[in-house]
Order: structure tokens, then sequence, then C-alpha cells
């Protein structure tokens, strides 16, 4: 009998890959969203820091904050840059072939659950021969017999359903 458990386990590994690319892509963006948002903090309080200085002092150490705040404002800036821009090409290459293995691994699911289904057929074809010899009178044993090889085995099925079918 097939056992479809292989390709199972195929589809699950590639699922589980895709799942953990797309959860260390929003781990990382998490992270610059994060750095971003303390230097934007930062950033606000040296532009408060620098604005009452340089009211109150007139030019000396306020231009100093003020520099230091441009320069967080800008890494602020460029740390949101790096959190919003899209995924690069690696990453894109990357859940293309998940999805492409995610895909073979479902479509060898799908021809196992076919395969699993004529095997049924074949045996379900194999107990309505037997029925039937059962039921004309004919000899049960032999029509047991050979319903199971038909059922189990596709040549021995083309040379034993004339014999199936001749008790109709």
């Amino acid at each position: 009998m097939l056992d479809p458990t292989p390709n199972l386990r195929k589809l699950a590994d590639a699922e589980l890959m895709r799942v953990e690319l797309e959860a260390r892509s929003l781990m990382r963006r998490t992270l610059f969203i994060g750095i971003a948002l303390l230097i934007g903090a930062i950033t606000l309080v040296m532009l408060s820091l620098g604005g009452f200085f340089a009211l109150s002092k007139e030019f000396g150490p306020d231009i100093a904050a003020f520099i230091m705040a441009a320069v967080l404002g800008i890494l602020c800036l460029l740390a949101l840059y790096v959190a919003l821009k899209g995924p690069s090409r690696e990453r894109q290459l990357e859940m293309q072939l998940v999805e492409q293995n995610i895909s073979t691994a479902r479509d060898h699911v799908k021809n196992d659950v076919t395969r699993i289904e004529r095997e049924i057929d074949k045996l379900s074809m194999g107990l309505l021969g037997l029925v039937k010899g059962g039921t004309s009178g004919g000899m049960p044993a032999l029509t047991l017999l050979l319903g199971i090889l038909a059922a189990l085995s596709p040549v021995l099925r083309r040379y034993l359903a004339p014999f199936l079918k001749g008790g109709d």
C-alpha cells in the first residue's frame, strides 16, 4: 500500500521553512522599527534641549546639541528606511524557492492520494467480483482468489477481468 507520510512530511517541512523566513523578516523589521523609535525619542529630547540652549545662551554649546540632534535624526530616518523597504532580491528568491518546494510537495501528496484512490477502486472492483461470483452460484473461493489478485495486480487484472465479468 502507498504511504503518503514522506510527502506530507516534505510539505510540512516546506511550510515550516516559509514560516521561519517570514518570522525572521518580521523580527528584523521589528528590530529596526524599535531602533528608529528609540533614536527618534532621543532626537526629540536633543532637539528640545538644543532649542532651549540656543534660545537661552545664543550660540555656543547649543550648536553642538543641534548637530547631535541632526545626526540622530538622520540615523532615525535611515533606520526607518531600512525597516520599511521591501525584501531584498535574495529574500525574494528564497521565498520563491520555498513556494516552489511547497507546490511540489503538494503535488506529490495529491499524486499519492490519487494512487490510493485507484488502489481502493481496484480493491472495490475485486470485492464486486467476489459478490457477483458468490451470488451467481459459482465457486465463491475461486471468485475470492481472482478478485484479490485482480485488486492487487493491474497486469493480472487485465487477464482476470473477463472471468470476473463472466458471472453477469
